[in-house]
């Protein structure tokens, strides 16, 4: 019967799977021989380098990068706060900087790393230095951190103390501008005799045209124009209206009188009357004294009678007259007219000689305006020559403040570079059991592992009834040991398994 016509497939397939972990212990199991052997040379080169190997001492300091060396200030307004957090693109330039090759051979010569200043010498000795110093950025700072190990634990602090005397001075020497004082202070002497220059030409122009600050001048004049015209206006307004009146009490003048009657009476005429009235009584006085002697036709009472009635028409005339008594006095309003008329033409007087005044002064004011922009071009000249040379001669002063004080800064090497933490002599030995060895070690063991297990999974024998089963696929119901020798023997595995399958198959 072929019922069993699977088993090549399923012994392709067991062959594929993943291994199991007995398997990987069963392996590893029969391994452990070489395993505790290997690992029993890697514990003994471990602790012939812990024991073995000379002490290491370890000496570090730490600098600090600020982006700018000292806030200098050389105004009024103080100055520039400068940020002690540097970029780190500065950082990494003071790191190159530190690890530079010109730095360690002047490190190695005076430290004595350099037995000689042979070029060979040098190049051993800083090639030592390059492998035991340790430079770093601390993260999220403006430091650097430099470790350097040795043996000698006074060596370790002195060659980081040189390290850091050298770079100091390396720092400042780049970082500075020699001359620059001295070039500084040529220009600024330079431009202060410009600036004198400048001012004796402006002084000189101003005496000459009598200007002595024209924009202000201008404006004053200009100002003062102005005033006058609204002056001459309000004159000539004023002066119309003064005229306007005189013209207007002329006319009302011309119709008033000099003399107007202050009191008038009617008196009648009592005295004629009265005097009429005597002569009367009188004549008839007389014709009664004439009636005694004459007789009443008589021509003398006749001519008395005709007296009497001559004399009684004559009062009658004289009792029907009267006399007007006037009295005048001047003429009050004729005089205010004429008062307010004489005031009007002086003030026409007045106002224009005022106009005249004002025109003069206007042609005046117009003229030294029209003097002070033909002069306006030369002046502006002389103030922008003031002006720049006065600009430059500040500039320059200050430049030539700041050289000498960067100058001074460099003298007392003060930098932007601060050594924060210096080298100290260490006073114990580096510890050899460091993040290192165990790695190292640990690294070690999981390879001894790795090693074992592939070369005790590579092989072409079975050793458990297990094995059989999972390698043709069919049980085994038996088996039957043979001197303890693997069930299978020297030729390849895959080749005998197929064999075994047909035979069963048959």
């Amino acid at each position: 019967m072929r019922a069993d016509a699977s088993p090549p497939a399923l012994l392709d397939a067991e062959v594929g799977q993943r291994l199991s972990g007995r398997e990987i212990l069963d392996t590893l199991f029969r391994q452990k021989w070489k395993i505790l052997l290997l690992w029993s040379v890697v514990v003994i080169a471990a602790l012939a380098y812990v024991f073995l190997t000379p002490r290491i001492y370890e000496s570090d300091m730490t600098i600090l990068v600020k982006d700018k060396r000292v806030d200098v200030a050389l105004g009024p307004e103080g100055g520039e706060k400068s940020d002690l957090g540097a970029s780190d693109t500065q950082v990494a330039t003071e790191i190159q900087l530190l690890s530079s090759r010109e730095l360690f051979r002047m490190v190695a010569l005076k430290s004595g790393l350099a037995k000689s200043a042979n070029p060979a010498d040098l190049d051993r000795a800083v090639g030592k230095l390059k492998r035991e110093i340790r430079i770093g950025p601390v993260l999220r700072s403006s430091l650097i951190q430099v470790k350097y190990s040795d043996s000698d634990a006074k060596r370790c602090a002195q060659v980081l103390a040189l390290l850091a005397e050298f770079y100091m001075d390396m720092h400042l020497q780049l970082h500075s501008s020699p001359g620059s004082y001295e070039f500084f202070s040529k220009q600024a002497a330079e431009y202060e005799k410009k600036l004198r220059e400048a001012h004796a030409n402006l002084l000189a122009f101003q005496s000459r045209t009598k200007i002595v600050l024209l924009p202000e001048q201008k404006d004053l004049g200009l100002r003062k124009l102005l005033e006058v015209e609204s002056s001459l206006r309000e004159a000539q307004a004023l002066k119309g209206e003064t005229g306007f009146r005189a013209s207007k009490l002329r006319e009302q003048m011309s119709s008033m009188g000099r003399r107007i009657t202050t009191q008038m009476r009617k008196i009648p005429n009592q005295y004629s009357a009265e005097r009429l009235n005597t002569l009367i009584a009188e004549l008839q006085n007389k014709k009664t004294e004439l009636l005694t002697k004459f007789r009443p036709d008589d021509r003398m009472i006749k001519q008395i009678d005709q007296q009497i009635a001559d004399t009684r028409k004559a009062l009658d005339s004289a009792s029907a007259m009267s006399s007007t008594e006037e009295a005048t006095d001047v003429n009050p309003v004729r005089q205010i007219v004429e008062g307010e008329l004489a005031r009007a033409e002086v003030t026409v007087n007045g106002l224009n000689a005022r106009i005249f005044a004002l025109s003069k002064q206007i042609g005046d004011l117009r003229a030294d305006l029209s003097r002070l922009e033909t002069a306006s071009p030369d002046d502006q000249v002389l103030l922008r020559e003031v002006n720049v040379a006065e600009q430059n001669f500040l500039l320059y002063s200050k430049k030539r403040e700041e050289a000498r004080i960067a100058q001074e800064l460099d003298q007392q090497k003060i930098a932007n570079v601060v050594l924060v933490d210096p080298p100290r002599i260490p006073g114990f030995p580096k510890s050899r059991l460091g993040s290192g060895l165990p790695a190292a070690f640990l690294l070690a063991s999981i390879l001894i592992v790795a090693v074992c297990f592939a070369l005790g999974h590579r092989r072409n024998v079975v050793h458990t009834p297990w094995e059989l089963e999972t390698a043709l696929g069919v049980a085994v119901l038996a088996t039957i040991p043979l001197n303890s020798k693997p069930i299978l023997g020297s030729p390849p595995m895959r080749a005998r398994l197929l064999e075994l399958e047909g035979q069963v198959q048959l």
